[in-house]
Protein backbone atom coordinates (compact mmCIF):
# COMPACT_ATOMS: atom_id res chain seq x y z
CA UNK A 1 0.00 0.00 0.00
CA UNK A 2 1.15 3.43 -0.68
CA UNK A 3 0.18 6.72 0.86
CA UNK A 4 0.81 10.38 -1.24
CA UNK A 5 -0.19 14.04 -0.46
CA UNK A 6 -3.59 14.48 -1.85
CA UNK A 7 -1.75 18.44 -3.25
CA UNK A 8 1.08 16.64 -5.13
CA UNK A 9 3.54 17.55 -2.44
CA UNK A 10 5.71 14.52 -2.78
CA UNK A 11 5.70 14.31 -6.94
CA UNK A 12 8.50 14.93 -9.52
CA UNK A 13 8.05 14.43 -13.04
CA UNK A 14 11.33 13.80 -13.99
CA UNK A 15 10.60 13.37 -17.88
CA UNK A 16 9.22 16.60 -18.31
CA UNK A 17 10.95 18.12 -16.00
CA UNK A 18 9.62 21.84 -14.97
CA UNK A 19 13.24 22.84 -12.78
CA UNK A 20 16.68 21.96 -12.91
CA UNK A 21 16.51 19.93 -10.17
CA UNK A 22 13.45 17.32 -10.76
CA UNK A 23 14.98 15.99 -13.38
CA UNK A 24 17.15 13.65 -10.46
CA UNK A 25 14.93 14.54 -7.76
CA UNK A 26 12.71 11.82 -6.04
CA UNK A 27 11.15 12.69 -2.98
CA UNK A 28 10.17 9.67 -0.45
CA UNK A 29 6.50 9.03 0.43
CA UNK A 30 5.58 6.41 2.90
CA UNK A 31 4.31 2.82 1.99
CA UNK A 32 3.66 -0.39 3.61
CA UNK A 33 4.36 -3.59 2.45
CA UNK A 34 3.52 -6.95 4.56
CA UNK A 35 4.40 -10.38 3.69
CA UNK A 36 4.19 -13.66 6.48
CA UNK A 37 6.99 -14.31 8.58
CA UNK A 38 7.76 -17.51 7.18
CA UNK A 39 8.20 -20.38 9.90
CA UNK A 40 10.03 -23.64 9.71
CA UNK A 41 8.83 -24.60 6.27
CA UNK A 42 7.95 -22.33 3.78
CA UNK A 43 4.42 -24.30 3.83
CA UNK A 44 4.04 -23.10 7.50
CA UNK A 45 4.52 -19.26 5.66
CA UNK A 46 3.93 -17.85 9.31
CA UNK A 47 -0.15 -18.53 8.58
CA UNK A 48 -2.54 -21.25 10.64
CA UNK A 49 -4.22 -24.00 9.07
CA UNK A 50 -6.36 -21.45 7.46
CA UNK A 51 -4.22 -19.00 5.98
CA UNK A 52 -4.55 -16.51 8.68
CA UNK A 53 -1.56 -14.09 8.68
CA UNK A 54 -1.60 -11.10 11.21
CA UNK A 55 -0.39 -7.55 10.20
CA UNK A 56 1.05 -5.20 12.60
CA UNK A 57 3.24 -2.33 10.97
CA UNK A 58 4.43 1.00 11.70
CA UNK A 59 4.41 3.57 8.85
CA UNK A 60 6.25 6.23 8.97
CA UNK A 61 4.86 9.65 8.30
CA UNK A 62 7.68 11.60 10.26
CA UNK A 63 8.88 13.51 7.19
CA UNK A 64 5.84 14.27 5.63
CA UNK A 65 4.50 17.13 4.01
CA UNK A 66 1.12 18.64 6.04
CA UNK A 67 -2.22 18.17 4.25
CA UNK A 68 -4.87 15.53 3.14
CA UNK A 69 -2.73 12.37 2.79
CA UNK A 70 -4.52 9.18 0.35
CA UNK A 71 -3.92 5.59 -0.50
CA UNK A 72 -2.63 6.01 -4.59
CA UNK A 73 -2.37 2.07 -4.49
CA UNK A 74 -3.40 -1.04 -2.68
CA UNK A 75 -2.72 -4.44 -3.68
CA UNK A 76 -3.40 -7.60 -1.63
CA UNK A 77 -2.73 -11.24 -3.12
CA UNK A 78 -2.08 -14.91 -1.81
CA UNK A 79 1.40 -16.82 -2.72
CA UNK A 80 -0.44 -18.64 -5.40
CA UNK A 81 -1.37 -15.05 -7.49
CA UNK A 82 1.89 -13.45 -6.95
CA UNK A 83 3.72 -15.65 -9.24
CA UNK A 84 1.25 -13.97 -11.57
CA UNK A 85 3.75 -11.36 -11.40
CA UNK A 86 6.93 -12.70 -12.01
CA UNK A 87 7.84 -12.82 -15.49
CA UNK A 88 10.24 -15.86 -15.02
CA UNK A 89 7.44 -18.10 -13.97
CA UNK A 90 4.58 -16.95 -14.59
CA UNK A 91 4.54 -18.39 -17.87
CA UNK A 92 4.74 -21.95 -16.39
CA UNK A 93 2.88 -21.68 -13.56
CA UNK A 94 -0.64 -21.01 -15.41
CA UNK A 95 -2.63 -23.98 -16.80
CA UNK A 96 -3.21 -23.70 -20.51
CA UNK A 97 -6.88 -22.45 -19.25
CA UNK A 98 -8.83 -19.75 -17.99
CA UNK A 99 -7.23 -19.60 -14.74
CA UNK A 100 -5.29 -16.27 -15.48
CA UNK A 101 -8.83 -14.71 -16.08
CA UNK A 102 -10.73 -16.49 -13.18
CA UNK A 103 -7.75 -14.93 -11.00
CA UNK A 104 -6.66 -12.27 -12.28
CA UNK A 105 -4.00 -9.85 -10.17
CA UNK A 106 -6.29 -6.94 -8.89
CA UNK A 107 -4.64 -3.48 -7.67
CA UNK A 108 -6.53 -0.02 -6.67
CA UNK A 109 -4.38 2.53 -8.31
CA UNK A 110 -4.40 6.47 -8.20
CA UNK A 111 -1.86 8.54 -10.51
CA UNK A 112 -1.03 12.41 -10.51
CA UNK A 113 -2.23 14.12 -13.30
CA UNK A 114 -0.34 17.36 -13.87
CA UNK A 115 -2.65 18.93 -15.56
CA UNK A 116 -5.85 18.73 -13.81
CA UNK A 117 -3.34 19.18 -10.55
CA UNK A 118 -5.18 16.38 -9.02
CA UNK A 119 -4.74 12.20 -8.61
CA UNK A 120 -7.01 10.20 -10.74
CA UNK A 121 -8.27 6.67 -10.12
CA UNK A 122 -6.45 4.29 -12.96
CA UNK A 123 -8.92 2.64 -15.03
CA UNK A 124 -8.65 1.01 -18.60
CA UNK A 125 -7.82 -2.42 -17.70
CA UNK A 126 -9.61 -5.34 -16.15
CA UNK A 127 -6.76 -5.29 -13.16
CA UNK A 128 -7.70 -2.02 -11.48
CA UNK A 129 -10.54 -1.50 -9.26
CA UNK A 130 -12.08 1.19 -7.72
CA UNK A 131 -12.23 1.18 -3.97
CA UNK A 132 -15.57 0.25 -3.61
CA UNK A 133 -14.41 -3.04 -5.58
CA UNK A 134 -11.79 -3.15 -3.50
CA UNK A 135 -13.83 -3.24 -0.15
CA UNK A 136 -16.05 -5.77 -1.59
CA UNK A 137 -13.45 -7.64 -2.58
CA UNK A 138 -10.86 -7.57 0.01
CA UNK A 139 -13.07 -6.52 2.55
CA UNK A 140 -11.21 -3.21 3.40
CA UNK A 141 -12.11 0.41 3.43
CA UNK A 142 -9.22 2.22 1.67
CA UNK A 143 -11.33 5.41 2.77
CA UNK A 144 -10.31 4.90 6.29
CA UNK A 145 -6.68 4.93 5.66
CA UNK A 146 -6.79 8.54 4.10
CA UNK A 147 -6.03 11.32 6.78
CA UNK A 148 -4.61 14.86 7.28
CA UNK A 149 -0.85 15.19 8.34
CA UNK A 150 -0.29 18.14 10.41
CA UNK A 151 3.84 18.10 10.58
CA UNK A 152 5.67 22.00 11.51
CA UNK A 153 9.03 20.28 10.70
CA UNK A 154 8.82 18.02 6.88
CA UNK A 155 11.73 16.67 4.62
CA UNK A 156 11.14 16.75 0.85
CA UNK A 157 14.84 17.49 0.08
CA UNK A 158 17.60 15.38 -0.63
CA UNK A 159 21.69 15.55 0.69
CA UNK A 160 24.01 17.71 -1.76
CA UNK A 161 27.90 17.22 -1.89
CA UNK A 162 29.48 20.78 -0.88
CA UNK A 163 33.00 18.95 -2.10
CA UNK A 164 34.24 15.50 -3.51
CA UNK A 165 37.66 15.01 -3.83
CA UNK A 166 39.01 12.86 -6.82
CA UNK A 167 41.67 10.28 -5.10
CA UNK A 168 45.05 10.86 -5.54
CA UNK A 169 45.94 7.45 -6.75
CA UNK A 170 43.56 8.09 -10.01
CA UNK A 171 44.86 11.65 -10.22
CA UNK A 172 46.61 10.49 -13.51
CA UNK A 173 43.44 8.72 -15.00
CA UNK A 174 44.91 5.11 -14.02
CA UNK A 175 43.91 3.03 -11.41
CA UNK A 176 47.09 0.64 -11.23
CA UNK A 177 46.05 -1.88 -8.45
CA UNK A 178 49.16 -4.10 -9.44
CA UNK A 179 51.29 -0.96 -8.18
CA UNK A 180 49.43 -0.91 -5.11
CA UNK A 181 46.83 2.61 -6.22
CA UNK A 182 44.26 2.55 -4.39
CA UNK A 183 40.62 4.09 -4.32
CA UNK A 184 40.57 6.77 -1.14
CA UNK A 185 37.76 9.42 -1.48
CA UNK A 186 36.85 12.39 1.24
CA UNK A 187 34.40 15.58 1.13
CA UNK A 188 31.61 16.53 3.03
CA UNK A 189 27.76 16.64 2.39
CA UNK A 190 25.08 18.93 3.83
CA UNK A 191 21.66 17.75 4.33
CA UNK A 192 18.95 20.30 3.47
CA UNK A 193 15.08 20.91 4.58
CA UNK A 194 12.21 23.28 4.58
CA UNK A 195 12.77 24.06 8.54
CA UNK A 196 16.03 23.95 10.70
CA UNK A 197 15.18 19.94 11.43
CA UNK A 198 16.28 17.81 8.36
CA UNK A 199 16.19 13.92 8.85
CA UNK A 200 20.03 13.77 8.14
CA UNK A 201 22.49 12.20 5.62
CA UNK A 202 22.23 8.62 4.57
CA UNK A 203 24.13 7.19 1.91
CA UNK A 204 25.50 7.81 -1.40
CA UNK A 205 26.30 4.94 -3.93
CA UNK A 206 28.43 5.70 -6.98
CA UNK A 207 28.50 2.81 -9.96
CA UNK A 208 31.68 3.51 -12.34
CA UNK A 209 30.73 1.07 -15.97
CA UNK A 210 34.06 -0.45 -17.83
CA UNK A 211 32.97 1.06 -21.15
CA UNK A 212 36.12 -0.37 -22.92
CA UNK A 213 39.02 -3.08 -23.13
CA UNK A 214 42.47 -2.83 -25.32
CA UNK A 215 43.33 -5.62 -27.23
CA UNK A 216 47.11 -6.49 -27.86
CA UNK A 217 48.03 -3.93 -29.76
CA UNK A 218 46.51 -1.09 -27.81
CA UNK A 219 42.98 -0.59 -29.84
CA UNK A 220 40.18 0.33 -27.53
CA UNK A 221 37.35 -1.80 -28.44
CA UNK A 222 33.55 -0.94 -26.59
CA UNK A 223 31.78 -3.77 -23.93
CA UNK A 224 28.40 -3.76 -25.31
CA UNK A 225 27.07 -5.88 -22.80
CA UNK A 226 28.91 -4.92 -19.71
CA UNK A 227 28.51 -7.57 -16.95
CA UNK A 228 27.17 -6.59 -13.58
CA UNK A 229 29.69 -8.52 -11.78
CA UNK A 230 32.97 -7.99 -13.63
CA UNK A 231 32.20 -4.88 -15.41
CA UNK A 232 31.33 -2.32 -12.51
CA UNK A 233 33.09 -0.86 -9.60
CA UNK A 234 30.66 0.18 -6.85
CA UNK A 235 31.12 2.45 -4.07
CA UNK A 236 29.52 3.63 -1.32
CA UNK A 237 29.31 6.36 2.12
CA UNK A 238 27.15 5.56 4.61
CA UNK A 239 26.49 8.13 7.98
CA UNK A 240 28.39 6.37 10.42
CA UNK A 241 31.59 6.59 7.76
CA UNK A 242 31.63 10.42 8.74
CA UNK A 243 34.77 11.98 10.43
CA UNK A 244 32.91 15.35 11.42
CA UNK A 245 30.68 16.27 14.08
CA UNK A 246 27.94 17.05 11.82
CA UNK A 247 27.71 20.54 12.41
CA UNK A 248 24.66 22.49 10.49
CA UNK A 249 23.54 19.28 9.19
CA UNK A 250 27.08 18.77 7.10
CA UNK A 251 28.79 15.15 7.80
CA UNK A 252 32.80 15.07 6.87
CA UNK A 253 33.89 11.88 5.22
CA UNK A 254 37.12 9.97 4.53
CA UNK A 255 36.83 6.67 3.45
CA UNK A 256 39.40 4.16 1.77
CA UNK A 257 37.32 1.67 -0.41
CA UNK A 258 37.76 -1.56 0.29
CA UNK A 259 39.91 -3.14 -2.95
CA UNK A 260 37.79 -6.27 -2.86
CA UNK A 261 35.04 -3.85 -4.77
CA UNK A 262 38.16 -3.09 -7.49
CA UNK A 263 40.50 -5.38 -7.59
CA UNK A 264 38.50 -8.54 -9.12
CA UNK A 265 37.22 -6.37 -12.00
CA UNK A 266 37.97 -6.59 -15.38
CA UNK A 267 40.63 -4.46 -16.68
CA UNK A 268 39.35 -1.34 -19.10
CA UNK A 269 38.56 1.73 -19.08
CA UNK A 270 35.81 2.81 -16.74
CA UNK A 271 33.08 5.89 -16.38
CA UNK A 272 30.49 7.22 -14.39
CA UNK A 273 27.08 4.87 -14.60
CA UNK A 274 24.81 5.67 -11.71
CA UNK A 275 25.31 8.24 -8.48
CA UNK A 276 22.31 8.25 -5.79
CA UNK A 277 22.67 10.58 -2.61
CA UNK A 278 19.98 10.00 0.09
CA UNK A 279 18.81 11.12 3.31
CA UNK A 280 17.33 9.47 6.17
CA UNK A 281 13.79 10.33 4.94
CA UNK A 282 14.79 8.77 1.61
CA UNK A 283 14.34 11.44 -0.40
CA UNK A 284 17.61 11.74 -3.29
CA UNK A 285 18.78 12.77 -6.00
CA UNK A 286 19.62 9.97 -9.04
CA UNK A 287 21.62 9.88 -12.39
CA UNK A 288 22.61 7.45 -14.63
CA UNK A 289 24.64 8.25 -17.85
CA UNK A 290 24.49 5.15 -20.94
CA UNK A 291 27.05 4.41 -23.30
CA UNK A 292 24.31 6.65 -25.57
CA UNK A 293 25.14 9.28 -23.36
CA UNK A 294 29.21 8.92 -24.17
CA UNK A 295 29.11 8.11 -28.05
CA UNK A 296 27.13 11.28 -28.05
CA UNK A 297 29.96 13.19 -26.94
CA UNK A 298 31.76 11.53 -29.42
CA UNK A 299 32.47 13.86 -32.25
CA UNK A 300 34.00 10.77 -34.41
CA UNK A 301 31.00 8.70 -34.19
CA UNK A 302 29.19 8.64 -37.35
CA UNK A 303 26.13 9.14 -35.43
CA UNK A 304 27.46 12.39 -33.67
CA UNK A 305 24.99 15.68 -33.19
CA UNK A 306 26.30 18.87 -31.33
CA UNK A 307 22.45 19.38 -30.20
CA UNK A 308 22.45 16.21 -29.08
CA UNK A 309 26.07 16.28 -27.07
CA UNK A 310 25.00 19.72 -25.49
CA UNK A 311 22.42 18.07 -24.30
CA UNK A 312 23.96 15.49 -22.20
CA UNK A 313 26.68 18.14 -21.42
CA UNK A 314 24.16 20.12 -19.82
CA UNK A 315 22.80 17.34 -17.73
CA UNK A 316 26.01 16.66 -16.07
CA UNK A 317 26.34 20.21 -15.23
CA UNK A 318 22.42 20.63 -13.94
CA UNK A 319 23.68 17.62 -11.60
CA UNK A 320 26.79 19.66 -10.67
CA UNK A 321 24.69 22.08 -9.85
CA UNK A 322 21.47 20.12 -8.10
CA UNK A 323 23.60 17.67 -6.40
CA UNK A 324 27.30 19.10 -6.35
CA UNK A 325 28.69 16.14 -7.89
CA UNK A 326 31.49 16.58 -10.91
CA UNK A 327 30.56 13.03 -12.53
Amino acid sequence: MIWRQSQGAHETISSSASTQSQQFLRIHYPSLYSSPDWESTEWGGGANAFGHVDVDHKVDFRWAMPGQWIVSYAHLEDKANDHHNDNSLGSLWWLNDDSKNIYPSLSFSRYWNSTQKTYVTQTGSENYIDQSEFKAIHGLDLSTLEFEVVNSAPDITPPKFNSFDVPDDIQDGVLDISNGDTLEISGDITDYAATDTVSGFSYFWIYLRRSHQYDSDNNRIEITTPDWDSDYIKFYVQSHDSTGSGVDNTIDFNKVISDSRYKFKNEGHYVFAYAWIYDEAGNYYYYGKSQWDYDSLNPLDPNYSEAEAEKVRQKDLDFLAVAGLDV
